[in-house]
């Protein structure tokens, strides 16, 4: 570990960035960002999860000699979550806050948070954030709400360490989504404030593991078992039985609806176990929120492989017949 010298002065931000083969000219967008923010009480601290890349260390030290940086360096992989978490037992900022490799936001970002988080007295203070590709060109905008149903990322926002250290909160390491963590972040949350304005991009390039679903799915699905089984271990499903049901829902059909229609040979025998497994929970179509919330033709076809499953086969059939002889990811090991 680079232990580099911080100032003596309280610590505002700290910010954590978690590295695996950066990009060189991304990664210089990235650190440009943070190192031109107009809240000077910052700590940056990259942490290196691993990266098989002979040319990251170069990359890295560049920015060494900064008195507001540190550099952490795992021996093993431990995915985003792990480097999340290594960042948060090494921050010592009043808030924390995530930043992708590849990602950029505006100077005033973390000062403004900052700002709203002290004079609201918030836990989560959550700016606006937009979808760019590598050329900055706007993909889309999220929608900006406190609603914890409809709030899954984490690196629009700033969050209070204490609030995090008290309640041990962390990420699930090994697995890449990390969406259930600020879920719970939300739920513990005392008051979460909304600075409304665009800070934030988020940038989704091709061949990105987001972007690929294919790649994606089948850790997503695992994370959301687990999200749901922190929520019930933590005694949390009482208060946030509808988010709750929502989120697990949504997430663990949605992340691989599309995925395993198109590749998985046994597709619809799987995603009717996933059904019954969700209904073991007494998680279904019909549950209020679901029914309010989820996108009417997801809804719609759900009900048909709920209830006239041949349809439904004849629908998967002529949608996706071009994917027939590219169905080779196997889902079964997760439902």
């Amino acid at each position: 570990m680079d232990h580099l010298k911080v100032k003596n002065n309280k610590i505002k931000v700290s910010i954590i960035v978690p590295i695996f083969n950066p990009s060189e000219i991304l990664f210089a967008k990235t650190m440009d960002a943070l190192l031109q923010q107009t809240l000077k009480d910052i700590e940056i601290i990259l942490v290196d999860d691993a990266s098989t890349s002979q040319r990251v260390e170069d990359i890295l030290n560049k920015y060494k000699l900064h008195s507001n940086i540190k550099i952490f360096k795992h021996k093993v992989n431990r995915h985003v979550g792990g480097a999340c978490n290594t960042g948060m037992d090494i921050a010592k900022g009043e808030f924390i806050a995530f930043c992708a490799q590849d990602d950029y936001m505006e100077k005033d970002m973390y000062q403004l948070l900052y700002q709203k988080a002290i004079k609201d007295n918030a836990d989560i203070v959550i700016c606006g954030v937009q979808r760019v590709d590598n050329s900055g060109v706007v993909l889309g905008k999220r929608k900006l709400s406190a609603d914890i149903k409809f709030n899954t990322i984490t690196q629009d926002k700033v969050y209070r360490r204490s609030m995090l250290k008290r309640h041990k909160l962390s990420f699930i390491e090994n697995i890449v989504p990390e969406d259930w963590f600020n879920s719970l972040c939300m739920m513990y949350s005392n008051k979460t404030s909304i600075l409304d304005k665009i800070l934030f991009s988020y940038v989704q390039h091709e061949g990105s593991l987001v972007a690929n679903q294919k790649s994606w799915v089948n850790q997503a699905l695992a994370s959301e078992n687990c999200f749901f089984e922190e929520c019930r271990s933590r005694g949390l499903l009482e208060k946030y039985r509808d988010e709750v049901n929502y989120l697990y829902f949504y997430r663990y059909i949605w992340d691989g609806y599309k995925s395993i229609l198109r590749y998985e040979v046994n597709s619809i025998d799987i995603l009717q176990k996933m059904l019954k497994h969700l209904a073991d929970n007494n998680i279904t179509i019909h549950d209020k929120v679901i029914k309010k919330n989820l996108h009417r033709g997801l809804w719609r076809q759900l009900w048909f492989l709920s209830y006239y499953p041949m349809l439904f086969r004849f629908f998967v059939f002529v949608k996706y017949y071009k994917y027939e002889k590219s169905r080779v990811v196997n889902y079964e090991s997760i439902v």
